[in-house]
């Protein structure tokens, strides 16, 4: 009897454990979130990552995947979130849950080269075909299918910025969160020629998420008020 209680305890006390424990998923995106040779996790967002998990009282354990690879984690069976994501109606209908809005807003943008003569605007895209746009984000696949635009989908940003200012392509379609941080913008390399669509990101998980380790998380996000 003495060894069954010790057992029960015992397991309590590892349920609890690991329930104070969530996955991180994390989609590259430097220099706000990445990691360096050393696998070790970097980036301006991290600093904010750690005070929410802090806050709440939950280890976070990171996992860099895939944007395709986050949907189906943070839709499928098991515990897990992303502190950024992008709220879309399609991500909703996956059932993946939003405890949180950040406060600042996405903006999606058109980019080009700054020493380029000819100023884009999307209105002359839809009949264009000739014009290459390029984008980081299957979410703004979406925006520009919406307006009749095609575009190719290359995940790596800094990819797509180099074949970008090497005229491969002649447009990028991306968020203004991690475009806009980089030098070759800060440079006027890169310049913004139109805003295509604001979209709200946050906190996004996993329906197997418990439901405590959702209310600390949305309850330490807002006392926070953090901003990424």
């Amino acid at each position: 009897m003495k060894w069954s209680f010790i057992l029960a305890l015992l397991l309590l006390s590892m349920k609890a454990s690991a329930e104070d424990v969530l996955p991180i998923y994390v989609f590259e995106i430097r220099p706000l979130i990445y990691q360096d040779d050393n696998k070790e996790v970097k980036g301006e967002w991290l600093d904010g990552f750690e005070k929410l998990s802090k806050e709440s009282g939950i280890k976070f354990h990171y996992q860099f995947v895939s944007i395709p690879r986050l949907e189906i984690f943070l839709s499928g069976k098991k515990p897990g979130c992303n502190l950024t994501l992008l709220r879309t109606k399609a991500r909703e209908k996956m059932n993946i849950q939003f405890i949180y809005d950040h406060p600042v807003k996405t903006i999606f943008k058109v980019y080009q080269r700054g020493n380029d003569i000819r100023r884009w605007n999307l209105k002359d895209l839809s009949y264009n075909k000739k014009v290459k746009i390029i984008t980081n984000t299957s979410v703004a696949i979406d925006i520009l299918k919406e307006k009749n635009i095609e575009a190719e989908l290359l995940f790596n940003l800094n990819s797509i910025v180099h074949m970008l200012l090497m005229k491969r392509v002649d447009l990028v379609v991306a968020s203004n969160l991690a475009i806009e941080k980089m030098p070759e913008f800060h440079d006027r390399k890169v310049i913004v020629v139109q805003e295509v669509k604001t979209l709200s990101h946050g906190i996004g998980c996993s329906q197997a998420t418990a439901k405590n380790i959702l209310d600390k998380l949305q309850k330490s996000a807002k006392k926070l008020h953090l901003v990424f």
